[in-house]
C-alpha cells in the first residue's frame, strides 16, 4: 500500500508541474510541451525561430540542391531578430555542411526532452563563415523547428 500512496504522490506531483504519468509502462515521465512546430513555407536564407525566450528542441533543415557548390555553417543564435553581419552569440557551436553541386543537403539534431534554452530569441541562417555572421547570397534553406 505504501507504493501506492509514493505513485499517486508522484502523480499529483508531477501533473502540478505539467508532466504525465505512463502507469502502463510503470514509470514517470515528465514532458515539456513542445507546443510550436514552425516550418519555412519558401526557400530562405534565414529563419526566425521564435523571437522571445524558449528551447529548441529539434532542427530540420534542407540545404537546396540550387545551392552553389561551397563550405557553409549554419548558425543557431541567440536574438530576437536576425542580427547584423559580425560577431554573434552562439545556442550551439557552428555546424559545417560541406554542399556538393546538385544535391540537397538534410540533417536533423534532436536535443532530447530538455531543449537549449535562449533568453532573448533563436535565429538560423547559413553563413559563408564558421564563427561570425555572413549570411550567404540567395534563399537556399528549408528549415523545420520545434520549440517551447
Amino acid at each position: 500500500m505504501i507504493f501506492g500512496n509514493i505513485w499517486q504522490t508522484l502523480k499529483e506531483i508531477l501533473a502540478a508541474l505539467g508532466g504525465a504519468a505512463d502507469e502502463s509502462k510503470g514509470w514517470i515521465e515528465r514532458e515539456r510541451l513542445w507546443s510550436v512546430a514552425k516550418t519555412s513555407t519558401a526557400l530562405v536564407t534565414s529563419f526566425a525561430v521564435k523571437a522571445t525566450a524558449g528551447s529548441l528542441r529539434s532542427l530540420f533543415l534542407r540545404v537546396d540542391a540550387g545551392a552553389p557548390e561551397a563550405t557553409y555553417y549554419l548558425h543557431v543564435v541567440e536574438s530576437s531578430s536576425l542580427p547584423a553581419d559580425g560577431a554573434v552569440t552562439h545556442v550551439v557551436a557552428p555546424i559545417k555542411i560541406v554542399k556538393l553541386a546538385g544535391i540537397d543537403y538534410e540533417r536533423s539534431f534532436d536535443h532530447h526532452s530538455c531543449g537549449i534554452p535562449f533568453a532573448a530569441g533563436c535565429q538560423v541562417y547559413l553563413s559563408s563563415t564558421e564563427f561570425t555572421k555572413t549570411i550567404s547570397a540567395g534563399d537556399f534553406l528549408s528549415i523545420s523547428a520545434r520549440y517551447a
